[in-house]
């Protein structure tokens, strides 16, 4: 769904709203990718075909958020992810 006064803007998928809950719930903290994987699909759910669909959620996410530019999700090698606002880095 899309908004006629605002064109870039949508509604976020289900996943993606729920890997965004996680980095807000724990923003400017880092989230291992185990910890976002159980979150979005659940409990024991964090196997390597997951983990890519992460890196696309990921992805996603950091095109929706590059609409505002406050938000960010860094990625920290080897360990997650972090949701860092700009202006209080």
């Amino acid at each position: 769904m899309r908004f006629a006064n605002f064109p870039n803007l949508r509604l976020l998928k289900l996943n993606e709203a729920k890997l965004l809950a996680i980095l807000c719930r724990f923003i400017n903290e880092n989230v291992s990718s185990v910890d976002l994987c159980e979150g979005v699909w659940g409990k024991g759910m964090a196997n390597e075909g997951k983990r890519c669909a992460l890196k696309n959620l990921v992805t996603n996410l950091r095109k929706v958020l590059s609409e505002d530019g406050s938000l960010q999700i860094i990625n920290r090698r080897w360990s997650g992810y972090a949701l860092t606002n700009i202006w209080t880095l």
